[in-house]
């Protein structure tokens, strides 16, 4: 970590900070956490005071999240996708979210609408994306708007939520299982074949 970083963000504290990016089991088993010197740096500034906590971020393979729980207890945070298609495919919810709880870690969830991948493939609405992601067992959700009136109705969504009963789960997936899944609408997640892993800002998370 750079010595400038904070003061280029005018901060002297990072509440979280993530380690982002593991894309396959392959490339952890060369740079794992115990050989991976952005840990260092990692745990070093969590030691100096200036990070709160530590954690990592993906969105391509769950067993990935698995392996980096196993192997190192000093994660405090984890990020990963929960959405209304994930459970059908390659699923974080029902792979990492129950170990991320037991572990007692904060989950932040992402990918509600699968970087539009939901929308544009007419699944379900944002409301709905945003209120089933709400409705798992996450402390945050980290949900994009690419304009005001989007960050608007996410507001809205938010103040007008009442946790999802488990048969409206059941539903959902039920509905969302008879349409497209898997890298049709999560194309940043990795393919039955292998190859490129797309990953594009500028949707509605």
């Amino acid at each position: 970590m750079s010595p400038h970083t904070f003061p280029r963000l005018h901060t002297s504290l990072v509440a979280a900070l993530l380690s982002a990016a593991w894309f396959s089991p392959s490339l952890f088993a060369q740079t794992g956490p115990n050989v991976d010197p952005s840990l260092e740096a990692f745990v070093q500034a969590k030691k100096q005071g200036k990070v709160r906590h530590i954690g990592f971020t993906g969105h391509a393979d769950p067993e990935v999240h698995q392996r980096l729980l196993a192997s190192f207890d000093g994660w405090e945070t984890v990020q990963h996708p929960v959405n209304l298609v994930d459970p059908h495919y390659l699923s974080f919810i029902q792979n990492v979210l129950p170990k991320v709880r037991a572990k007692g870690l904060g989950l932040l969830a992402m990918k509600c609408n699968a970087m539009g991948g939901i929308g544009k493939n007419k699944i379900a609405t944002y409301a709905e994306c945003l209120r089933f992601t709400l409705s798992q067992d996450v402390d945050t959700v980290v949900s994009g708007a690419t304009t005001v009136e989007e960050l608007e109705q996410n507001v809205a969504t938010v103040k007008a939520f009442h946790k999802m009963t488990p048969k409206e789960v059941t539903d959902m997936l039920s509905r969302t299982k008879a349409g497209p899944v898997g890298v049709k609408v999560e194309n940043y997640k990795k393919a039955p074949t292998g190859g490129a892993i797309l990953h594009r800002d500028g949707d509605r998370a």
